[in-house]
């Protein structure tokens, strides 16, 4: 449904993004590992953009492409962008984030 796409731009996601995962500095964790909603009111890189009120529990488990629900919340032509920085939370430890986030921002021409 048109209505609940997260319409932000990618430089407002990365901006939203970044500066919540260098704050939070620590993985979003729950029960099977990374996850959209973590332990302690954790985000991951993605589930900072997927507000409360469109979150659903079913969602953990898959990673943006694999997560027909998540999916539905964005661009289908935003997908390749956020599973990027999706692995970032998922692949790095918080102490590697600033150098990753800072490639990442190079590599999809993104202002700082």
């Amino acid at each position: 449904m048109e209505s609940d796409l997260i319409t932000l731009t990618r430089q407002e996601m990365f901006a939203i993004i970044r500066k919540h995962l260098l704050t939070q500095n620590v993985q979003a964790v729950g029960a099977i590992g990374c996850s959209y909603r973590g332990h302690n009111g954790t985000k991951c890189a993605i589930g900072i953009l997927i507000p409360d009120d469109k979150y659903d529990p079913n969602m953990e488990g898959a990673q943006i492409h694999s997560s027909p629900r998540v999916r539905a919340l964005f661009m289908e032509s935003d997908l390749s962008f956020l599973y990027d920085i999706q692995n970032i939370h998922d692949g790095y430890m918080p102490n590697e984030w600033p150098e990753r986030l800072e490639a990442f921002r190079v590599r999809w021409g993104l202002e700082n």
